[in-house]
């Protein structure tokens, strides 16, 4: 079937992590499923641009469950999630502002 990948690369102005780092494995979990599946240590308050990427998340998940595809038709600010193939290897890169 077919397939999309992404990479995450958002980092919160608010994370107390060094940002340095970059964004880190399972930080895209915790803007789907909540602050509560965070290290305690690690939860900080979402600021806009961490509602607008946890928005942009949570719509593609919803339309993929309803449609199949992440992004039907294309989003009000123009993106569209590629549907990976692997002559081309196209993703999209999560982070403020979105990237293919």
């Amino acid at each position: 079937g077919p397939v999309w990948m992404y990479e995450f690369h958002h980092v919160s102005k608010n994370d107390p992590r060094p940002k340095w780092r970059g964004g880190a494995l399972f930080d895209d979990i915790a803007l789907v499923f909540g602050q509560k599946m965070k290290n305690t240590a690690d939860r900080f308050e979402l600021d806009e641009n961490d509602k607008g990427v946890q928005d942009m998340i949570l719509n593609a998940v919803r339309d993929f469950a309803r449609t199949g595809d992440p992004t039907p038709v294309s989003e009000p600010d123009g993106w569209k999630w590629p549907r990976y193939q692997g002559d081309t290897q196209p993703y999209l890169k999560i982070r403020t502002p979105k990237e293919t």
